[in-house]
């Protein structure tokens, strides 16, 4: 009996002490939460510390960002290398992950050569791609796209090295086979001691030179320019949209002069060896062979047909034009936001 009192009047104590224990339990639980937050923290600067040694690295070097591969024709052996470029950061993967079931838009700090300067690239799922599964991934030929340019992975690419070109040679005269884009501004702005020719395929009921609310139209394959005009022609994901390739190659051949480079971004599948004929035109009407396909068009809500899916005959095809040198330079360089699938640059000279 006596031992049951003194239980009872120890009672108070062990609630107390109970207590106690508990609210030390609650401390330890909000610490461990604080340094997995510590950590996660600890981890985001670590991450951005590397970015900026590694960034430091390459601008210390006369940095010129250069290809990991070029291909000269369909038979390069080479070419079987392509795979073996693709880049899939680990920070990218980790975004990739937390975003999977929402698809949101989300940023990546990397380096725009354009703009000379660190900051957050967007991605989203946009005309997303699907990997083996069936899951939504993100189309990174057509984001990482700087905010302040409004250029993506492959325009960033293709404007640096037609910067390049321009530096290099001296060019004065450029043609752009766009008008409406980010692209052409910045060419624009550039160089303002050259001229800049830009312009869009608006209607096949205009005829090539016709301006429309400021805007020129020009039929790649029969343009108004005359012979020998441009030193440059700079080209993005045009050629697709040609019912008559080899004609448009032919007038871009026209329109150079003898020394001369097109350089221009064409959607390229490295697993066909023969380029696929979607579209033609049939006494000036399109006749799908294939289900229609668009892309997006700067002047057109119904985006622009594509009429060819790209093998590796199209450096023939180029050659067949009558270009003296065609090469496709690979590149693949994390750090300046041009990851995922290296971006194929096709470069031809007169």
């Amino acid at each position: 009996m006596n031992y049951i009192k003194s239980i009872i009047k120890k009672m108070p104590i062990i609630g107390r002490i109970l207590k106690e224990i508990s609210l030390y339990m609650q401390k330890c639980i909000d610490l461990e939460g604080e340094l997995g937050t510590l950590r996660i923290s600890l981890n985001e600067c670590s991450t951005n510390l590397l970015f900026h040694i590694n960034l430091c690295k390459k601008l210390l070097e006369v940095y010129e960002i250069k290809p990991v591969l070029s291909i000269e024709s369909s038979s390069d052996s080479s070419r079987k290398k392509m795979g073996a470029f693709n880049c899939t950061p680990e920070d990218y993967k980790s975004l990739c992950e937390k975003n999977k079931n929402e698809l949101s838009i989300f940023s990546l700090k990397r380096y725009c050569l354009l703009c000379q300067r660190a900051d957050e690239m967007f991605v989203d799922y946009q005309h997303a791609l699907e990997d083996s599964f069936g899951n939504k991934i993100p189309n990174l030929r057509e984001k990482i796209s700087c905010q302040h340019c409004h250029m993506n992975n492959r325009q960033r690419l293709i404007a640096y090295l037609a910067a390049g070109l321009i530096n290099k040679y001296q060019f004065k005269d450029v043609y752009l086979t766009e008008y409406i884009t980010p692209i052409y501004s910045w060419i624009k702005k550039k160089f303002p001691n050259s001229a800049i020719e830009g312009s869009e395929y608006l209607s096949g009921d205009l005829n090539s030179g016709n301006i429309v609310n400021g805007v020129m139209h020009q039929d790649i394959m029969a343009t108004s320019f005359g012979d020998d005009s441009f030193d440059l022609i700079i080209s993005n994901d045009i050629f697709e949209h040609v019912p008559d390739p080899l004609m448009a190659f032919k007038e871009c051949l026209r329109i150079l002069r003898t020394g001369g480079y097109l350089i221009a971004t064409i959607p390229f599948n490295k697993d066909l060896e023969k380029s696929i004929q979607r579209a033609k035109l049939f006494e000036g009407q399109i006749v799908n062979i294939l289900p229609a396909q668009f892309h997006n068009n700067p002047v057109s809500e119904d985006g622009a047909l594509v009429f060819y899916d790209y093998g590796w005959d199209l450096i023939d095809l180029m050659k067949s034009a009558g270009f003296s040198n065609v090469k496709i330079d690979v590149y693949s360089d994390d750090i300046f936001g041009h990851f995922g699938e290296p971006i194929s640059i096709f470069i031809a000279s007169k």
